[in-house]
C-alpha cells in the first residue's frame, strides 16, 4: 500500500469532495478494514463475508473514545477521528505510524479542524503494541490516552471472546480448540491489558471486564470437563496468575 500523496483523494468513497470529515473517515475505515477481512476469508472483493471483525472492532473504538472523550473533556473530533483512522494501515508493520502518516493527508483534505490534526496522528502513533502491565505515567496528549484505551477495551470481555471465536482462524476446529483458543486469549494474550490503561474510568471497566471474561472461560472449560458438575460456590475462583487488583 504506497503512502498517500499530498492533496489525497479517493474517489471510491462517499464526501469525496472534503466535506462531512466523519462521513469520510468511516467511510475508509469501512474500505480499509473489508479489504483486511476478504484477505482472512480468502473472498473476491465484494463476496458476503461471514463476519465483519475488524469493522466490528472499529465501530466499538469509536463508540469507546466518543464515550471517554465526553467524560474526560478532551477533544472529542481529535479523539473519534483517531478512532476510524487508528487501523487503517493494519495490514502494514508499524501500523501506527503508517496510519497516522495517512491520517494526516486524509484529514488535511477534508473540513477537519486543521489544528486538532497533529493531534490525531499522534494518538495514531501511540497506540500501535499491548503493554505488560500499569503505566508509570499517561500517555500524552489526552486525546492519546483515550485511543489506547479506547482500543485496548475492546480486546476484554465476554463479547470479545464471541469476537475472536467469529474470525477466520476459528472455523472448523472442535469445541474443545474453541475453548483452548479463548483460554488462550483470556489468560495469556491479554492478561495484563487491562493495568495498561491510562485513565480512571476505562481502568475501573477494563478490570471488571477482564474479571468476567476470565470466569467465563473458567466456567465453560467446567461444563466441558464435568458436564454434571457443579461449581464449588458462587464465584468461579480466578486463577493467581491471571489475578489483578479489585476495582
Amino acid at each position: 500500500m504506497a503512502a498517500p500523496k499530498a492533496g489525497y483523494r479517493d474517489t471510491t468513497l462517499p464526501c469525496s469532495d472534503g466535506r462531512g470529515w466523519e462521513n469520510l473517515c468511516r467511510a475508509l475505515a469501512d474500505k480499509r478494514s473489508r479489504q483486511e477481512e476478504e484477505l482472512d476469508w480468502h473472498l473476491p472483493a465484494d463476496a458476503p463475508l461471514p463476519y465483519r471483525y475488524r469493522w466490528e472492532h472499529v465501530k466499538d473504538v469509536v463508540e469507546n473514545a466518543r464515550l471517554l472523550a465526553r467524560r474526560l473533556g478532551a477533544d472529542e473530533d481529535a479523539c473519534v477521528a483517531a478512532a476510524w483512522l487508528h487501523d487503517i494501515r493494519k495490514l502494514e508493520d508499524q501500523h501506527g505510524r503508517r496510519g497516522a502518516d495517512e491520517a494526516v493527508q486524509v484529514l488535511k483534505a477534508t473540513d477537519f479542524p486543521q489544528y486538532k490534526i497533529r493531534t490525531v496522528a499522534i494518538a495514531i502513533r501511540l497506540h500501535e503494541g499491548f503493554s505488560s502491565g500499569r503505566r508509570t505515567k499517561p500517555l500524552e496528549p489526552l486525546e492519546a490516552a483515550i485511543l489506547w484505551d479506547a482500543d485496548k477495551l475492546t480486546k476484554l470481555g465476554v463479547p470479545q471472546l464471541a469476537h475472536i471465536l467469529g474470525t477466520a482462524r476459528a472455523m472448523h476446529i472442535t469445541q474443545e480448540e474453541r475453548l483452548a483458543l479463548a483460554e488462550s486469549y483470556a489468560l495469556e494474550f491479554v492478561a495484563h491489558t487491562a493495568e495498561s490503561m491510562n485513565t480512571e474510568p476505562a481502568l475501573r471497566i477494563a478490570r471488571i471486564r477482564y474479571r468476567e471474561m476470565v470466569e467465563f472461560v473458567q466456567v465453560w472449560r467446567r461444563q466441558i470437563d464435568d458436564p454434571f458438575g457443579e461449581p464449588a460456590d458462587d464465584q468461579p475462583r480466578i486463577p493467581a496468575s491471571s489475578r489483578i487488583p479489585e476495582a
